[in-house]
């Protein structure tokens, strides 16, 4: 009952500050300033049409004595244009993120008129404010985008030092996921307007950075979580969500229909949530299960609410981008300090792992004929058997790795398939009595 009366108090509130618009929507998009007076123009109710796009026309019929500046804040803003009651055009303000006019000497000549052309979604949230207010929020989000983006990029260089040092994709992986995810909020952003960008091609470039974005996160969360370990059963799940928005993707690239790119962002992300559900369940005995839990669950609604109900015109919440970024800021912070912490273990364990295959080696060598296990015959197999039970190839590759080869190059010393290194390092790992690597749940806890 509370929340109901409260979005009723919401809705009053917006119905309010909307009072003083009205819009017309231009079927045709070929109507002109001098077919105003024609329009059945109606009281604007909400901003975001959804995929109702096309053109526009908005009608102003107030405006307080301050209001010097009308702003469109929408990212996808085809063309624009404003005129005030007499037909006469009202000039744009350059360099600003969004498309804004000059209104200041227009007060005595209402209505003002504006057309908007949308290819992709309808969402014109008007904003009236002083040039002044303006600039100085333009500043503040300069500061702003410098300060994550450049938080991003550093984080994306240690993750490239770490994975040069230790070999580990996982790291790679991440890394990617860190570039696609800025990339696409650069997009939300709306800094390719910033810099005079507006070809449609960006809007192809945006959802192939979403569609991305789903696949390497996938990636990442199967390499780095081991996801292929814990539930090799919804990896079917996963592959066709990202197969479906890779499909819807090429449709709104054929088509241009923006409803292939609503589904398709939906279909990414439904792979993240998919992705992240299974890695809570298998992160559910570690530590911060449940901090973590409620951080990705919090960032799936905000991105749910943002990039899917957003298109469709079905927003609930005023999810905005810098709300993203607090949450993309909290799951850095969580996922960086799980990586150090892997690395750490990885490479105290690497040192470990060393030192008892050296111990292994040396007993091993007593018991040898030869005085190079790549020599050894028949007769030597036989008397290791006795031993520690072990095969041709688990001798050569515990001598490999006992002199410092890795375990990503030992196909490539010893010449053998990838699946027959595998089966014989877990067989290796077991008749010796050594530990294999940890998973992800050790990680964190």
């Amino acid at each position: 009952m509370i929340y109901w009366r409260l979005l009723t108090v919401c809705i009053w509130f917006l119905g309010v500050l909307l009072g003083n618009i009205d819009f017309y929507n231009d079927s045709s998009r070929t109507s002109s300033i001098l077919d105003v007076k024609d329009f059945e123009f109606k009281p604007v109710t909400d901003f975001n049409k959804g995929l109702d796009n096309g053109s526009y026309w908005i009608k102003i019929n107030t405006l307080k004595e301050n209001d010097e500046v009308l702003r469109i804040k929408s990212y996808h803003l085809r063309k624009f244009e404003a005129f005030d009651s007499t037909g006469s055009s009202i000039s744009e303000i350059p360099d600003l993120q969004y498309p804004a006019f000059d209104i200041s000497k227009h007060h005595d000549l209402l209505p003002l008129y504006v057309n908007l052309q949308f290819d992709e979604e309808a969402n014109f949230p008007i904003e009236f404010t002083t040039l002044s207010e303006v600039i100085k929020k333009e500043q503040g989000n300069i500061f702003g985008y410098g300060l994550f983006y450049g938080v991003m990029f550093f984080i994306i260089l240690i993750n490239l030092f770490l994975f040069f040092s230790s070999g580990d994709n996982g790291l790679l992986y991440y890394a990617a996921v860190l570039l696609i995810s800025g990339i696409s909020l650069a997009f939300r952003d709306n800094i390719p307007y910033m810099f005079g960008l507006v070809q449609s091609y960006l809007v192809d470039l945006e959802l192939l950075f979403h569609v991305l974005l789903g696949i390497v996160g996938a990636i990442f969360a199967y390499t780095f979580v081991r996801l292929k370990y814990s539930y090799p059963e919804l990896k079917l799940t996963i592959i066709t969500f990202a197969t479906l928005s890779v499909i819807f993707m090429v449709g709104y690239w054929i088509t241009g229909n923006y409803f292939f790119f609503a589904l398709a962002d939906t279909m990414v992300l439904l792979t993240i949530t998919a992705t992240w559900i299974t890695s809570g369940l298998a992160s559910k005995t570690t530590p911060f299960f449940y901090l973590v839990s409620f951080v990705f669950a919090i960032n799936i609604y905000c991105i749910f609410d943002f990039f899917v109900l957003y298109d469709f015109g079905l927003s609930i919440l005023p999810i905005t981008p810098f709300i993203i970024k607090l949450g993309m800021v909290a799951e850095m912070i969580i996922i960086s300090i799980a990586i150090l912490r892997r690395w750490q273990y990885t490479d105290k364990n690497n040192s470990n792992l060393i030192k008892e295959l050296s111990l292994r080696e040396e007993e091993l060598e007593k018991l040898s004929q030869y005085k190079k296990v790549e020599d050894i015959n028949d007769s030597y197999l036989e008397s290791l058997i006795d031993n520690y039970n072990l095969n041709n190839c688990e001798v050569k590759i515990l001598h490999a790795l006992s002199t410092g080869t890795r375990e990503d190059k030992l196909n490539e010393q010893l010449k053998l398939p990838d699946f027959k290194i595998k089966q014989s390092m877990a067989s290796l790992y077991k008749k010796l009595g050594i530990a294999e690597d940890s998973d992800f749940l050790n990680m964190l806890s």
